[in-house]
């Protein structure tokens, strides 16, 4: 499987989440237990021709409900094993749990100084705004790549350049404060209506997202003010290309 695109959402109201999209070439509906699986074991579906070249003593191969016997040499050749871990068939908790808005560390965090409050170092701890929600996205935009005698695709590569953008939506009380002219100060002289930003967003429990130095401010979205007494909310989005590095702290 290929990673082609990832999104991260840090919401005032519910859970942070994480969404991540893998494409790949094939799906077999496949069934395989360790010896002290914990579940049932099902019965076997009579269709386990194949053999996998990894099968232990210790596991038990209890066929293929679609009738496609996986093999790594034999017919059909996919090169695929089964995923199992120590406990069977379910994957090992190793995260630190569920983040909500308290998870977020603002004394790590940077943000646009185009943001009133931020520091000129994006730190902060002067901040004015009340963020609400902060989304980061991007798509890799896999595209196959084939060979004459097979039907499967060679490769999937990443299309480059990679668009990575940054949604930070905030609660205010003065307005976006932006600034944005076309007009040159004067004739032949070159004018930067925005400035590049640096982006960094980490959590409690050790997760650090760094967009780096190059984000540019694409445009400002404003909300609410309504005569029914709605917040005046507004989007700061911003757009980087190639720079997206995510770690963490505790899985090195």
């Amino acid at each position: 499987m290929f990673l082609s695109s990832l999104s991260y959402t840090f919401p005032v109201d519910g859970n942070f989440t994480e969404s991540v999209t893998l494409v790949g070439n094939d799906k077999i509906w496949s069934d395989f237990e360790l010896a002290g699986d914990p579940y049932p074991i099902e019965q076997d579906a009579g269709t386990s021709s194949g053999v996998l070249l990894d099968q232990g003593s210790t596991q038990t191969q209890l066929g293929y409900p679609s009738n496609v016997a996986a093999t790594w040499f034999g017919s059909p050749n996919l090169g695929i094993s089964p995923f199992t871990t120590a406990g069977g068939e379910d994957a090992t908790v190793i995260g630190s749990g569920v983040q909500r808005r308290e998870s977020f560390d603002l004394a790590c965090s940077r943000l646009p100084t185009e943001i009133p409050g931020v520091s000129a170092s994006g730190t902060l701890e002067g901040l004015v705004e009340h963020i609400q929600t902060i989304t980061v996205s991007t798509d890799l935009g896999r595209e196959d790549i084939f060979e004459l005698g097979k039907k499967r695709p060679f490769f999937k590569f990443v299309t480059f350049p990679i668009e990575v953008t940054t949604a930070i939506e905030v609660i205010t009380s003065q307005g976006d404060l932006i600034d944005a002219i076309s007009k040159e100060p004067q004739a032949c002289q070159r004018f930067n209506n925005t400035d590049n930003q640096a982006i960094i967003l980490c959590l409690c429990e050790g997760l650090n997202i760094n967009l780096g130095v190059k984000n540019r401010l694409q445009s400002v979205d404003w909300g609410g003010g309504e005569a029914g007494g709605d917040n005046v909310t507004i989007s700061y989005n911003y757009q980087n290309f190639n720079d997206l590095t995510i770690t963490h702290s505790v899985f090195t």
